[in-house]
């Protein structure tokens, strides 16, 4: 099982960390794929995708993003485009997928920090984020998920370096996919994710360290 963490936020939006120390603190952690999905920019991965190639890091950097909708934040990834913020969810899941992108609901229906809280969503994403370390509704994630047959992810939706790995997909590939940054594995990725060949692993985000994130 290879280690995915899915849900990074960098400085290149509202993260608190670069994204070398994004890179070096996930490499620390022996997690072997990342995806940094700031908020409505792909600068962040883009910048990951540079760093891993120039200094050869042993880590996979798959693309993400995760974008304002009127109904919500959705992560997408796989895509080399940004999808213009601000459209309806179920406009921003089309416009995502055409790109070829994979649609994700992240922390729904947590309305206090943007999670769409329409169940009816559920049908038209490729995959549910059940465990988001910092969400008090991953029950409700769960539920949905399961009514809807949908993939399943967690991801940390880290702010800090110190939360990175805090919410993994354990994803079932070989070993020898390591170290390989091409969309030959990004697909591997996604195509075990939609065959169910995976499992989550993760701890919620101590009340400290968002308390930290709050005031710094």
């Amino acid at each position: 099982m290879l280690k995915y963490e899915p849900h990074v936020h960098s400085n290149h939006s509202d993260g608190n960390n670069s994204v070398k120390e994004i890179l070096d603190e996930a490499i620390k952690k022996k997690i072997e794929i990342i995806s940094i999905t700031d908020h409505d920019t792909l600068n962040g991965s883009l910048e990951a995708i540079e760093i891993v190639n120039e200094e050869h890091l042993p880590i996979i950097v798959i693309p993400g993003i995760e974008i304002s909708t009127k109904n919500g934040h959705l992560l997408v990834y796989r895509i080399d485009r940004e999808v213009e913020k601000g459209m309806e969810m179920a406009e921003t899941i089309k416009a995502a997928k055409e790109l070829g992108g994979f649609t994700v609901l992240t922390h729904p229906f947590e309305f206090y920090r943007h999670g769409c809280v329409k169940p009816n969503y559920f049908k038209h994403v490729d995959a549910v984020e059940v465990f988001n370390a910092k969400s008090y509704l991953n029950f409700l994630a769960s539920y949905f998920a399961n009514k809807y047959k949908k993939p399943i992810m967690a991801g940390s939706d880290a702010h800090s370096v110190y939360t990175i790995g805090y919410g993994l997909t354990l994803v079932d590939l070989n070993v020898e996919m390591k170290h390989k940054n091409d969309n030959t594995v990004s697909n591997r990725v996604f195509e075990a994710i939609m065959g169910f060949k995976v499992k989550i692993e993760g701890k919620r985000v101590p009340l400290r360290l968002r308390l930290t994130k709050l005031f710094k």
